[in-house]
């Protein structure tokens, strides 16, 4: 729609968990290129975002632990949030995962109103994502499965850097780590981190050659841009990759 005759109206109508609490909304559009994730595309916003929570009834339960990769994105930046899913035993119940629907999109809709073009706020929204694009292109996991592997090891990495206060990191970790024990579990070998961390080079948040930079948690509902050297970054996951 963005491309086409120059732009045409676009009505997003999301029928997965994740789009409906994550994708449909900001206006970003992309494709992976040469193995490069979301390197081509625009900024287009929709004329409106139709979610009709049934929806979730049609999907597998892989498809449901993809968004709740992106909600648990969103429980590192909304302290609301966060306390919704610490209390809550079951991440995957319908009536959960429906409230959170209009949490997480109003969350990110403040943001994108206040930082289109993520100049600043916006990066916020990619809590997880440096590593955990580096693992979904490598490993070919869900993109909601990877964003909870970048969190569990950039947040313990923060944690381990005094960035992130490291009891309320703990608990996040918690809540990924309940999140990842969503059935079906793939088991994933992480330990050879050069075959896999380097795609991360390529993430849109690095300014320079041979820095990785990531959003990661701080405090509850504050996050921060962590910067390592790769050489660092390298190091650094060979520590919390076990």
């Amino acid at each position: 729609a963005s491309l086409y005759m120059r732009g045409i109206p676009c009505v997003q109508i999301p029928t997965t968990l994740l789009s409906q609490v994550d994708s449909s909304v900001g206006g970003k559009t992309a494709v992976d290129f040469n193995g490069v994730k979301n390197v081509v595309g625009a900024f287009y916003q929709p004329q409106e975002v139709l979610i009709a929570p049934e929806f979730l009834r049609t999907l597998p339960q892989k498809e449901i632990k993809c968004g709740i990769g992106e909600i648990v994105k969103y429980c590192a930046l909304n302290s609301e949030i966060f306390d919704k899913a610490q209390k809550q035993v079951d991440l995957t119940d319908e009536e959960f995962l429906t409230g959170l629907i209009v949490d997480c999109v109003a969350h990110k809709a403040q943001v994108v109103a206040n930082d289109e073009k993520e100049t600043g706020d916006r990066k916020s929204l990619n809590i997880g994502h440096t590593t955990g694009h580096a693992i979904e292109l490598s490993f070919g996991l869900s993109h909601g499965e990877s964003v909870l592997y970048g969190m569990l090891f950039e947040t313990q990495i923060a944690i381990d850097y005094g960035v992130c206060d490291k009891k309320y990191g703990e608990n996040l970790l918690k809540i990924v780590r309940k999140a990842l024990a969503i059935s079906p579990v793939v088991s994933i070998d992480f330990s050879q981190v050069d075959a896999w961390a380097n795609k991360a080079k390529a993430d849109k948040k690095n300014e320079k050659s041979g820095v990785i930079t990531m959003s990661v948690p701080k405090g509850k509902g504050v996050w921060s841009l962590f910067t390592l050297s790769y050489d660092e970054y390298i190091k650094a996951l060979q520590k919390v990759v076990k």
